[in-house]
């Protein structure tokens, strides 16, 4: 994960071909959710490699990451962009 590999989509399409903004949570004004978690499927134990956690930057509920030390957490220190951090500590540069 240091070296990188993490890139973005401004949109993606959902199953019933129906586009989904990928930039919500760099919208002030959609401050409903704290976060988007997402996670391997059903029956698999939760790690690194398959759980990963949004955190909304503008989130009226914000959710503290230190609670997920053991999965990346993904967050917004600027409201512009995301970097990964796993225990407190970035990921990629």
């Amino acid at each position: 994960m240091r070296d990188g590999g993490y890139f973005h989509n401004t949109s993606m399409s959902k199953h019933n071909g129906s586009p989904l903004n990928c930039n919500l949570f760099m919208e002030p004004s959609f401050c409903c959710v704290s976060a988007i978690f997402l996670s391997t499927r059903l029956g698999e134990r939760y790690s690194k490699e398959n759980t990963f956690l949004f955190l909304n930057p503008f989130a009226l509920q914000p959710i503290k990451e230190d609670v997920f030390n053991d999965i990346v957490v993904w967050k917004s220190t600027d409201g512009v962009s995301y970097s990964a951090y796993l225990g407190g500590e970035k990921l990629v540069e």
